[in-house]
């Protein structure tokens, strides 16, 4: 099949980003204050195609990997980290929505091209089983992309027919017309995302509209049985992580660039127009940041060598890789925070005005560093444990 954008390359999907990144800079306080992205910023990613970027082949898409979404992710949030999570959230859910039952993805992907969808994988749904499927209730927090989605990736717990015993978790996809949105997204950071919750009350979800949460995140899962781009076999849980990790490095990146700027234009109070420029402390403040940000960028790269080293040649992550990517992706979000945090202590107070992007980035990267892939207080033990041989008490 092909699409309207199916000639993308990954070279063209960075370019169009980076394109995209002053228009996205303007509006991130209008963003940010209107908690969702503005509708000229959605229709000008739709417009370079961006969406489509993780479609497969099979459904008019170019079937683009890891990479690429990282990358735009990376250089959006230069911009806007709100607009980045957003944007590369709808692109990543369709390499998710990849990993269902073919039925489903020609039902769906099928005849719109491109999935806009949100996606909470907390199987906090109540799943009761009826003819043809289920019938699903429950709450889902911290649904990015729901403003902006046609549709919803969500889990819940199968319960059984006799008796309500627990069964097996499932990963289940509905139309944005079952559920309702509870609009709690008021937050100190990432106020753009609109991470709203989810509601459903007693929601029919036909069986082919199901999979098996471990089916979905395993690397045999169903979508690699119909698409033969490497990326459907990725492991979910660490590729989500060093996804979301490259949200953070733009941010972090930008930030020390403005910093670097700011040091020749800032005026220093009580001196006859003294800059930054010109202080030991202020020089060796940027070469600190810097240094945290190259730490950031590092680990970030080596965290997506890894996965796509063996994503792409088809073999699987040991135990210990899994729990290194993971570890790693934490500890790129703490040093992009570093980063930031060296450039806010000696930037002066100028840079808390809200018109100034530098606050912006912090409190967005304070706020994202909270998200539970980026837990390192369980992906340290986890790391430990395994480079020891030992159980993971925490699998996660």
């Amino acid at each position: 099949m092909d699409g309207p954008f199916a000639e993308l390359t990954h070279a063209d999907c960075i370019e169009r980003s980076e394109a995209l990144v002053e228009a996205v800079a303007a509006r991130a306080a209008d963003t940010e204050a209107a908690r969702r992205i503005p509708d000229e910023t959605m229709d000008a990613v739709r417009a370079a195609g961006l969406l489509h970027a993780m479609v497969p082949r099979r459904y008019g898409g170019p079937g683009l990997g890891l990479r690429t979404v990282c990358e735009i992710s990376r250089v959006l949030a230069r911009g806007c980290p709100s607009t980045s999570w957003v944007v590369g959230f709808l692109v990543e859910h369709n390499w998710q929505f990849a990993r269902f039952p073919e039925q489903c993805q020609d039902e769906i992907l099928g005849p719109a091209g491109v999935l806009t969808a949100s996606a909470q994988l907390q199987p906090s749904g109540r799943m009761a089983p009826a003819e043809g499927g289920y019938v699903v209730s429950g709450r889902w927090a911290f649904c990015s992309a729901a403003l902006h989605s046609d549709w919803a990736i969500l889990a819940g717990i199968e319960r059984g027919e006799v008796g309500g015993e627990r069964g097996a978790a499932l990963v289940f996809i509905v139309p944005m017309s079952d559920v309702t949105v509870d609009d709690d997204w008021h937050t100190a950071g990432m106020r753009g995302t609109g991470s709203v919750t989810l509601v459903a009350d007693e929601v029919f979800v036909p069986a082919h509209r199901t999979v098996g949460f471990l089916d979905f995140a395993g690397e045999a899962n169903p979508g690699t049985r119909i698409h033969p781009e490497p990326i459907v076999g990725y492991p979910l849980g660490p590729s989500l992580a060093v996804f979301a990790s490259s949200v953070a490095v733009g941010a972090a990146e930008r930030t020390v660039e403005l910093f670097r700027e700011q040091l020749g234009s800032r005026v220093l109070f009580a001196t006859a127009g003294d800059t930054p420029s010109s202080r030991p402390r202020s020089q060796a403040r940027l070469a600190d940041a810097a240094v945290a940000l190259r730490s950031a960028q590092l680990l970030w790269a080596d965290a997506l060598d890894v996965l796509c080293t063996h994503g792409d040649a088809g073999t699987r992550l040991t135990v210990e890789q899994r729990a290194w990517v993971r570890l790693l992706a934490g500890k790129t979000v703490l040093a992009a925070r570093d980063a930031i945090a060296t450039v806010c202590d000696g930037a002066g107070a100028s840079v808390y005005y809200e018109r100034s992007p530098i606050q912006r980035f912090q409190r967005d990267v304070e706020t994202m560093k909270g998200h539970v892939v980026f837990d390192t207080d369980r992906s340290t033990v986890s790391y430990g444990q395994a480079a020891l041989g030992l159980p993971l008490t925490d699998p996660f």
